[in-house]
C-alpha cells in the first residue's frame, strides 16, 4: 500500500528520479489511478502506459482526462453555430486516432488499449468553455485502503520524458499533507463530473473506443500473439472480451418474448415497481432477463449502480456473462458498465465501491451472501444512499437463514465446501422477519431462482417475500391441515403469488418452457429399490431428532425432510437397481446413455461403487 513507502515532497529531474522513485512505486502500490494529461495523442498514451505493466497485473483501473486541440476555424464554427461542439470534437478525435494510432501500436499504447478493452480504463475529453486546450497535468494514486497520493506538474511517466526534459512534480499524501491532497482530489472529482468552472467535459465516444480496441487487436495479430482467452483464468474477474465466440443468431428469438414481458412487469409502477422475484425454470435465461432489466432501468434513468449478490462461484460466472453480447443482437449485455468491484474472500473492495460510486455512475459490486449485511450496514453508517442502486440476488432461496450471522464470525479466507454450506443453510432456522428489512435500503430489488419458495418452510418464504416485494401475501394454511401433498402445496403457492396483475412474482415454469420450446421434453424413469431395515430405522430416528429440533426453534422446518432424504440417497439397493437397468439396455442404448449422462451421487464412497459398476462391469 502507499503508506509503506516514504514519499518526497517533490521529484525534480537531476535530483530524484521521477520515473523509478515515484511513478513506478506509486503504480505498484495502488489499484486506482486518476490522471489529467494534456493533449490526446498516441505519444501521451505511450508515455502513460509504458510504466503500467505491474499496475495492470494488480487489477489496476484508471480514469483519464485528456484534451483535444481545436483550431481557430473550429472555434469560430462552434461560436457561430455552424457546427455542434461535441460532434466537432468527435471528428477531430477520430482524425487523431486514424492517423496517430496505427498498428502495430507502441508498447505503452497497447497497455492502455488492453485496459480500455477490459473496461478498466475510462477516458473523458475536456476543453475550456472557450473551446481551447485543457492543459492541466495532475493525478492521484489510490490504494486498497483508500489512502492516496496526489501530484501535479508537467512530468510525463515515460523514460523518454525523463531523459529529454528537465521537469518536476510536486507530491501530496492524504495522511501527511491532507489539505492539499484533498484539494487535488476534489478538483479531479469535480472535473470528472463536469462541474469544474470554465471547463466542459464529456466521455470519449464508444465508437472511438472501438477503433482503438480494433487497432490493438490488429497489433496482436501482426505480432503473432493470441488474444486473451477469458476461460484461462477464472480468478481474474476483468479480462478483455474474447472474440473467438461464434457469431450471435440473426435477430432476437421470438420464443424469448417472455423475458421482455418480465422486464415490463418489473419496471411497471402497477406491476413490481422495481421490487420482485423472477421465478423462472432453470435454462430459461434468468441471467439474460436480469441484464435486460438492468439495461432498461439505466435507460429510464432510474438507477446508477448494481450490486450482484450470490455465492462466489456464481459471481465469477456473472462477470463472464457481462462481457458477452445479448443473444441475437450485436449489443453488449451491460453497455452501462464502467467499472466493477469485488467483495469476496480474496478481494475487499466494498469501501472502494462506496468511495468511487458517490461521484460516478455505472459501477457494479460483486458480493457474496456473507458480506452483504456488513456492506449494507457500512452504507447506513456512512450515509451512502442505495435508493438508486439495484440489488440482484441470484439463487435467492439461499437467503434468510442464520448463515449471514454465522459467516461474520468465521475467518475471511476460510474455505467452505459449497454443497455442504447450502445444506447447512437450509437446516438453520430462519432469521426474524425484521432482518429482511435490511434489503429495503436498496431502492430496487430483484431476486432470481428456479425454486424461490421452500416446500417446507413458510417462515423462510415470508422472509424472502418481505425482503424483495411490496406488501407480500400471507401463506395461511397452505397445506389445508395436511390434506395437500407437497406438489399440491407448491402449486398453491404459485397460484397465490402468480395471480393476474401480481406485484410479487413473475412466474415462468417448466411446463410453459417445454410447451413454448424453450426447453426440451424429457422422460422420467423411476427404478424401484428397497431400503434396508437399518436404513429405514435410521430414517425414522433422524425424523424424530430433527422434528424435536424444529419444535425447539433450533432448526428449519425443512431439516427433517432433508435428512430423511439423505439416508435413502445412498441406499445400497440403488446400486442393484442401477446395475439391472444397465443390463437391460442394448449396446447402442447403453453407449448413448452413458456418453450423454450426468450421474449424481451423495458422496465419494457411493460414487466409487457406481464407478465400479460402470468400468468393471460395463
Amino acid at each position: 500500500v502507499l503508506k509503506d513507502r516514504e514519499w518526497e515532497e517533490e521529484y525534480m529531474t537531476g535530483g530524484h528520479d521521477p520515473l523509478t522513485e515515484f511513478y513506478i512505486p506509486a503504480l505498484t502500490n495502488s489499484n486506482t489511478y486518476w490522471r489529467a494529461s494534456g493533449y490526446f495523442s498516441s505519444s501521451v498514451f505511450d508515455s502513460i502506459g509504458d510504466t503500467m505493466g505491474e499496475f495492470v497485473q494488480n487489477d489496476g483501473r484508471m480514469d483519464l482526462v485528456t484534451s483535444v486541440h481545436l483550431s481557430q476555424k473550429d472555434r469560430d464554427a462552434i461560436e457561430s453555430g455552424l457546427k455542434d461542439r461535441e460532434n466537432l470534437i468527435e471528428e477531430r478525435l477520430k482524425e487523431i486516432i486514424e492517423k496517430d494510432f496505427t498498428a502495430p501500436l507502441p508498447p505503452g499504447v497497447k497497455v492502455l488499449a488492453r485496459l480500455l478493452e477490459a473496461n478498466r480504463l475510462n477516458i473523458k475529453i475536456a476543453t475550456t468553455d472557450t473551446n481551447r486546450l485543457f492543459h492541466i497535468k495532475m493525478g492521484l494514486f489510490i490504494d486498497e485502503k483508500e489512502d492516496y497520493v496526489a501530484f501535479s506538474g508537467s512530468q510525463n511517466e515515460s523514460q523518454h520524458s525523463v531523459e529529454d526534459a528537465f521537469e518536476g512534480i510536486d507530491v501530496f499524501t492524504s495522511w501527511e499533507d491532507t489539505s492539499r491532497a484533498l484539494k487535488k482530489r476534489t478538483f479531479f472529482e469535480t472535473l470528472w463530473k463536469n462541474k469544474q468552472p470554465k471547463t466542459l467535459v464529456h466521455s470519449l465516444p464508444e465508437s472511438l473506443e472501438k477503433i482503438i480496441i480494433r487497432k490493438y487487436r490488429r497489433t496482436l495479430e501482426i505480432e503473432g500473439q493470441p488474444e486473451y482467452n477469458s476461460d484461462e483464468d477464472d480468478e481474474d474477474p476483468t479480462p478483455p472480451v474474447t472474440t473467438t465466440a461464434p457469431p450471435p443468431p440473426p435477430g432476437p428469438d421470438s420464443r424469448y418474448a417472455f423475458q421482455d414481458k418480465a422486464v415490463e412487469w418489473f419496471v411497471d409502477p402497477k406491476g413490481a415497481d422495481g421490487k420482485g422475484l423472477y421465478w423462472m425454470a432453470t435454462g430459461t435465461g434468468k441471467t439474460i432477463t436480469a441484464f435486460k432489466t438492468i439495461n432498461r432501468l439505466f435507460e429510464d434513468g432510474l438507477i446508477d449502480h448494481v450490486v450482484i449478490n450470490t455465492k462466489e462461484r456464481l459471481l465469477h460466472q456473472w462477470a463472464k456473462e457481462m462481457r458477452k453480447l445479448l443473444p441475437g443482437t450485436e449489443d453488449p449485455c451491460t453497455p452501462w458498465k464502467r467499472r466493477e468491484f469485488w467483495q469476496i474472500s480474496s478481494k475487499k473492495h466494498m469501501g472502494l465501491f462506496r468511495q468511487q460510486s458517490s461521484s460516478r455512475e455505472g459501477h457494479v459490486l460483486f458480493v457474496t451472501y456473507a458480506f452483504l449485511p456488513p456492506f449494507v450496514n457500512e452504507c447506513i453508517q456512512s450515509s451512502f444512499d442505495l435508493s438508486r442502486t439495484l440489488l440482484i440476488v441470484d439463487e435467492v432461496h439461499n437467503i434468510g437463514s442464520d448463515q449471514n450471522v454465522q459467516a461474520m464470525t468465521t475467518e475471511d479466507d476460510e474455505e467452505v465446501d459449497e454443497s455442504l454450506q447450502e445444506l447447512h443453510d437450509a437446516l438453520r432456522p430462519t432469521m426474524t422477519l425484521e432482518n429482511s428489512n435490511l434489503y429495503h435500503q436498496f431502492g430496487f430489488r430483484l431476486g432470481l431462482s428456479a425454486t424461490p419458495m421452500s416446500d417446507f418452510d413458510d417462515e423462510r418464504n415470508r422472509f424472502i417475500l418481505n425482503a424483495f416485494t411490496i406488501d407480500p401475501p400471507e401463506f395461511n394454511n397452505i397445506s389445508q391441515g395436511g390434506t395437500l401433498s407437497i406438489d399440491q402445496q407448491r402449486q398453491a403457492r404459485i397460484e397465490l403469488l402468480d395471480k393476474p396483475n401480481s406485484r410479487w412474482v413473475f412466474y415462468y415454469g417448466l411446463e410453459e418452457a417445454i410447451r413454448e420450446e424453450i426447453l426440451v421434453p424429457f422422460e422420467y424413469l423411476a427404478e424401484k429399490y428397497e431400503p434396508s431395515d437399518q436404513e429405514k430405522a435410521d430414517r425414522i430416528n433422524l425424523m424424530k431428532y430433527w422434528k424435536a429440533r424444529v419444535a425447539d426453534g433450533t432448526a428449519s422446518p425443512a431439516a427433517p425432510a432433508i435428512h430423511m432424504a439423505r439416508v435413502f440417497k445412498k441406499s445400497k439397493d440403488k446400486l442393484r437397481a442401477f446395475r439391472e437397468w444397465l443390463d437391460g439396455l442394448t449396446v447402442h442404448e447403453k453407449d448413448r446413455a452413458l456418453k450423454r449422462a450426468l450421474i449424481f451421487v451423495d458422496n465419494t464412497e457411493f460414487g466409487n461403487e457406481v464407478v465400479e459398476i460402470l468400468f468393471n462391469e460395463h
